[in-house]
């Protein structure tokens, strides 16, 4: 099975220049795996996660996020789930149209920075939640270390690489070649998409305060 150190390998080879651009390869490589999720919400970045909110945290309005939320995409949400078994869903909210905080179960929440959601109101009780939506991943470092693009899409993170390569390597060419590669290979990947949407396994949020 591939991995990071065999991504930058293979970029090396397409380079086909020696060893001058060994110090950069880890860096754009990098860089395409951003580009590639930036672009897209690709199966593997939707999150599924149950928390509780604890109505005597110092600030119980706050539920901040392990991972960095990209957007809650086409189908993302946060919902109460009721004790009856039934789901509260939360509409988001522009902060500035919010006049006061009462004290009753929350209907509106908004973002703020890259891992942060804060609630229109103050739970009276203690509330069981779950939320639906897009993180970024991180990016591994270890030549030894993999990644779902690594694992299933190689021809599109090295195809994306050598797109970005291209100016610097200065040769049309070859952002001509890898552009057409790239964009096979992503239509691939998204194709893809439908049949493992649902394939991530829940993972459990710890509920956090400032």
């Amino acid at each position: 099975m591939a991995d990071l150190s065999t991504i930058h390998t293979d970029v090396k080879a397409a380079i086909a220049r020696g060893t001058a651009w060994d110090s950069q390869i880890p860096g754009w490589v990098r860089r395409a795996a951003r580009w590639i999720e930036r672009n897209n919400d690709l199966p593997y970045m939707k999150i599924y996660a149950s928390f509780a909110i604890d109505a005597d945290a110092p600030e119980p309005r706050l539920i901040t996020l392990p991972t960095e939320l990209k957007s809650f995409g086409d189908d993302g949400f946060v919902r109460i789930v009721n004790a009856d078994g039934t789901f509260s869903y939360l509409s988001n909210l522009a902060p500035q149209t919010q006049k006061e905080i009462l004290v009753e179960p929350p209907q509106f929440f908004w973002l703020s920075g890259h891992n942060e959601i804060w609630l229109n109101s103050t739970p009276e009780e203690d509330l069981s939640c779950e939320i639906y939506y897009v993180r970024y991943s991180t990016w591994p470092t270890l030549d030894t270390a993999t990644h779902w693009l690594i694992d299933n899409a190689e021809d599109l993170l090295i195809a994306q690489t050598m797109v970005m390569m291209a100016p610097s390597l200065r040769d049309i060419s070859v952002l001509q070649l890898w552009k057409g590669l790239r964009d096979e290979a992503l239509a691939t990947v998204v194709r893809s998409g439908t049949d493992m949407q649902y394939t991530n396994a829940p993972e459990t949020m710890h509920y956090g305060t400032t």
